[in-house]
């Protein structure tokens, strides 16, 4: 996943880091950052089959800030 924002009121680095590295690779900059996870650590937590399901989740993860399991 790729994350992009202004850089002064949010920190995208953080946002990728506290919502998926727990599951992979996350992490970066203030205004740009990047999370990479292996399908099998998702595959564990949301029904991958499921294009709306997988998006829900990410977009929950992202506002909640955290890994959930289902």
């Amino acid at each position: 996943m790729i994350f992009r924002n202004d850089g002064v009121r949010k920190d995208a680095g953080s946002a990728a880091k506290r919502s998926f590295a727990a599951l992979g690779s996350a992490g970066g900059h203030k205004s740009a950052a990047r999370a990479e996870l292996p399908v099998e650590a998702l595959a564990a937590l949301v029904d991958l089959k499921d294009p709306r399901k997988t998006g829900n989740w990410i977009i929950s993860q992202i506002t909640q800030g955290s890994v959930r399991k289902k």
